[in-house]
């Protein structure tokens, strides 16, 4: 069967992800006031309605059509490019705050070590994460106020009205979803087996990124069928959840060491404190990094 625009059955697999789409376009829509007032994580949210939506699309292309869907699929990784910064700059804020912190103690104690950290340090790094915390803000505000925005948000509207059903879309849910829910767990396991098997170094932090992404459709894919499927295996979910908090420790540390090298070079904030810092990521990436393979091993195990 090809694709087609008619009303999903109840109970198919169509009608399952349609009501995903339904709800994660209403909750892109409530946050956007709340990320023009400022509110706390009101842009973290929002990046994450639109990861969800475009997951779904990805994911379930055989049942909403891919091809009708790509361009839609692009749009949101537009908008997410667009939030991304504003975000980006408050975690990693709030982050190397937190580490600086654990410097300052571990320093304290040394009396080689004084003058090492500066005192007006702090004041510095905040001086310039608000420029770039204004910049990033600046960003996101013109991207929700444009045109292409818009027409983003009318083309999330169409799909559910006039759904561009794929060949599989009309099919039961419970016998489509597992299926395709596999494709995506196949996708996880090819991902992780790569960046395992690659040597340290900026390609396995690379690696380790695209199984993340990987590992974050798969969960947002099985959050979809979950209306249709029921929750899954206590002991899978229980292994994705150390996998990806693992693996977002890990990417977490190749942020903060990019960040440290691009501050060191601000005379404001360069120094000795920043290495420490840079030192110390270092260090948890490779303890993340032994502990995944038995992470990883205790996902595919709890798959079968």
């Amino acid at each position: 069967m090809g694709a087609s625009s008619c009303p999903a059955p109840a109970g198919s697999a169509a009608a399952a992800v349609l009501e995903y789409v339904r709800t994660r376009t209403a909750a892109l829509r409530e946050q956007e006031p709340l990320v023009r007032l400022d509110r706390e994580d009101a842009v973290h949210q929002m990046r994450v309605a639109v990861r969800r939506l475009r997951s779904a699309l990805r994911v379930y292309g055989r049942v909403l059509d891919r091809e009708r869907t790509r361009d839609l699929g692009a749009e949101l990784k537009w908008l997410a490019g667009e939030l991304a910064p504003a975000r980006d700059t408050e975690v990693v804020h709030a982050r190397l705050s937190a580490l600086l912190d654990e410097v300052a103690e571990e320093l304290a104690a040394d009396v080689m070590a004084v003058g090492l950290v500066p005192p007006t340090l702090r004041a510095d790094l905040d001086a310039v994460f608000a420029g770039r915390a204004d910049t990033a803000r600046t960003r996101a505000l013109g991207a929700l106020d444009s045109s292409r925005y818009r027409a983003l948000l009318a083309a999330l509207d169409a799909v559910v009205a006039d759904p561009p059903l794929g060949r599989r879309g009309l099919h039961k849910a419970r016998r489509v979803l597992p299926e395709e829910l596999a494709r995506v767990q196949r996708r996880v396991a090819r991902a992780m087996t790569t960046a395992l098997d690659t040597s340290p170094g900026v390609a396995r932090d690379e690696a380790l990124h695209e199984a993340r992404k990987a590992a974050k459709r798969l969960r947002y894919a099985r959050e979809a069928a979950r209306p249709a499927l029921g929750k899954p295996r206590r002991r899978w979910k229980r292994g994705m959840t150390a996998l990806q908090d693992l693996l977002g420790a890990h990417q977490d540390t190749v942020v903060m060491r990019a960040t440290v090298l691009d501050l060191a070079t601000d005379p404001r904030v360069g120094g000795f404190a920043l290495g420490v810092v840079h030192g110390t990521e270092a260090v948890r990436a490779r303890d993340a990094e032994r502990e995944l393979p038995a992470a990883w091993a205790r996902v595919d195990r709890g798959s079968r």
